[in-house]
């Protein structure tokens, strides 16, 4: 029956046109486990009428594609097609093909992210992330923070986007926002987006709080004025204490770092991680900035863990001597 839908499709009348493209818009909304079936059988015409003469027409079969989603990722480059197109000539549709773009999945929107080959690329890719950032639809906009996670530290100059979702979004769309500047690492996380994130640092959510925390945690000594925060925010403390034993055993330079800045703030709190901290001292030989402020923050955790952590670090330097 939809094959049958073809021959209106090739109609020369505009409205006959028009009308198959509704029926099949409607059918695709109505039918979300036919979407592979109506595509394999009217991909192709979808892609045709992208080009159509009747903006309309061009409209709804953008609609239709974007409404497949990932079934429908191998018309990524029709859709890039029909941006470039209409890049600064015409906004609906342009607007229209961007959102559709963003519902197509994973591989689609990797295709869009490495886009070089137009000299207008730079520009059509920053129109069409303001479009998907924009918030409206929210699936386009997740899907658009999951792409920037996953690709990480390269799409680090994009971190702006992500500034408006980590200060104002929905509970959803502000730790997708979150995980993705963790993922970019240091080089996302400066002027206003530093700042942003240490306000999460006074969320009453503790899985938000843990988010923000690590994202600063790769700023290393960087993040001192964000635990600053501790010292106010009960939350945090409960939250940063928490993390600090896995940052100290598995983390890099950067993360050892700021868990023993965290646990200098934390004082007698953050007891129980005395032991691991003494092993920062005996271990990292080669990180002197992480065993001076280990140092400071081991007489912070009281009389009897910095006691425990002495005795610790002193049998581990007898068993290193021999």
């Amino acid at each position: 029956e939809l094959s049958k839908l073809k021959v209106p499709l090739k109609s020369l009348r505009a409205e006959r046109r028009q009308e198959a493209m509704q029926t099949i818009a409607t059918f695709v909304a109505a039918h979300g486990d036919a979407h592979r079936m109506v595509y394999d059988v009217l991909g192709t015409a979808f892609e045709k009428k992208l080009k159509d003469e009747s903006e309309e027409i061009q409209l709804c079969a953008c609609e239709t594609i974007g409404r497949l989603g990932e079934v429908a990722s191998d018309s990524t480059d029709a859709m890039k097609a029909m941006l470039f197109k209409h890049l600064g000539t015409n906004g609906k549709i342009f607007r229209v093909a961007a959102v559709a773009l963003g519902k197509l999945g994973g591989r689609a929107l990797d295709e869009f992210l490495k886009l070089d080959e137009h000299a207008e690329a730079p520009e059509l890719q920053a129109l069409v992330l303001k479009i998907w950032f924009s918030g409206d639809p929210q699936d386009v906009l997740l899907a658009g923070i999951s792409r920037l996670r996953e690709v990480g530290p390269s799409m680090a100059h994009n971190a702006s986007l992500l500034v408006e979702h980590v200060q104002d979004g929905q509970r959803e769309v502000c730790l997708a926002a979150l995980a993705a500047l963790d993922s970019m690492g240091p080089s996302a996380m400066h002027d206003s987006k530093f700042a942003h994130v240490v306000a999460k640092l006074r969320s009453d959510d503790e899985e938000i709080v843990m988010a923000a925390l690590a994202c600063l945690s790769k700023l290393g000594a960087a993040s001192s004025g964000a635990l600053e925060e501790l010292k106010t925010h009960h939350m945090a403390r409960q939250a940063v204490n928490k993390m600090v034993g896995a940052l100290l055993s598995d983390g890099g330079q950067d993360e050892r770092l700021f868990a023993v800045s965290a646990l200098r703030e934390l004082g007698p709190e953050g007891a129980d991680h005395a032991e691991v901290l003494a092993e920062r001292l005996v271990d990292d030989e080669e990180m002197q900035d992480v065993r001076i402020v280990a140092m400071s923050a081991l007489v912070g955790l009281g009389p009897l863990a910095a006691e425990q952590a002495s005795l610790l670090a002193d049998r581990a330097l007898r068993a290193q001597q021999g």
